[in-house]
């Protein structure tokens, strides 16, 4: 396989609405949970960060279609569901979460 690797910007893409776009603080409410205080979008927070970056990678868009969050990849036109977020992460992923963010950029490893 061929792999391109995309670096985008990652900062505010874990306090940022995928819904409306509203940035807050506030609205992470604790390490696993995110809630918009806008309108009121409540998902993991670990996956909310992951969805604001897949736009940013210039990739694909988020949308909503059917009261799911859908992904939109525009190099295939096809449409992913994305099934809510587990309460907790795969065992062998949980040591991520306790890692410190050090940069603000974030590397997205894309399909050519």
């Amino acid at each position: 396989y061929c792999l391109g690797v995309v670096e985008v910007d990652a900062r505010k893409s874990s306090i940022t609405c995928l819904v409306c776009g509203y940035s807050d603080r506030e609205s992470r409410v604790d390490k696993e949970t995110f809630k918009c205080r806008k309108r009121g979008f409540a998902f993991n927070a670990q996956y909310v960060a992951c969805l604001n970056l897949f736009p940013r990678s210039d990739d694909g868009s988020v949308a909503i279609r059917g009261g799911s969050l859908v992904l939109v990849s525009r190099k295939a036109a096809s449409v992913v569901a994305v099934d809510l977020a587990p309460n907790e992460p795969p065992r062998a992923m949980r040591w991520l979460r306790e890692k410190p963010v050090q940069d603000s950029k974030a590397t997205i490893v894309t399909k050519r």
